[in-house]
């Protein structure tokens, strides 16, 4: 006769939502960042092309600012920008240690962070794991 053994696991989250997490990338750092990981130049030049020589022009009612160049930021609302956001901050996984992250379906495996967009769920099995984040 087989038998299933079910365990209970408790899992405490920390929830961090960035404030203006992609006006916060300095492009400079992203193009190196992406290098790094071993974008393909081609891809790179075509981040870039988009990215770069972009106008902003402020309108607020009746009132037009001039024509604004940013070296920094992601484009928000733009298709690309949640996946470069998470290119740029994938190294999280250095700061947070995967020993004390939640254990999951393969008991070999821990999550010490999950990350959708610019939020992040940093996961442990003990609410003091989480405060030495």
């Amino acid at each position: 006769m087989w038998g299933v053994v079910f365990t209970a696991c408790v899992v405490f989250s920390i929830f961090l939502f960035l404030f203006a997490a992609y006006n916060s990338v300095p492009r400079e750092k992203l193009w190196r960042h992406l290098q790094n990981i071993m974008t393909p130049q081609h891809l790179r030049d075509i981040v870039q092309s988009i990215l770069t020589g972009c106008l902003y022009l402020l309108i607020s009612g009746d009132n037009t600012n001039e024509e604004v160049a940013l070296n920094r930021s992601l484009k928000q609302g733009y298709p690309l920008s949640p996946l470069l956001y998470s290119l740029y901050s994938n190294d999280m996984d250095i700061i947070l240690s995967v020993q004390r992250g939640a254990a999951t379906a393969l008991h070999s495996v821990q999550m010490s962070n999950c990350d959708y967009d610019d939020d992040t769920a940093i996961t442990s099995v003990t609410a003091e794991s989480l405060q030495i984040y």
